[in-house]
């Protein structure tokens, strides 16, 4: 959850990637994950885009409305 690019290292990584990232996140954006998802010899990698969500599945005015909907995707 709350992916942020540059920081996680994945690419030598063998278990299974989950990412839930906001489509507003500021600290990654979903071309980003699907870079790092190419360079990484995990075979069990999935990427759940949040529509209008920021870092923190907040909206345009910093209000969580969409942290419910992530939880109902653990």
């Amino acid at each position: 959850m709350g992916y942020i690019y540059g920081h996680v290292e994945i690419s030598n990584y063998t278990g299974k990637i989950s990412v839930i990232q906001g489509e507003n996140d500021k600290y990654g954006s979903e071309q980003d994950i699907l870079n790092d998802f190419d360079n990484c010899i995990s075979e069990d990698k999935s990427l759940v885009i949040v529509p209008k969500a920021d870092h923190s599945y907040r909206d345009e005015r910093k209000e969580p409305i969409y942290q419910s909907e992530v939880l109902e995707l653990l």
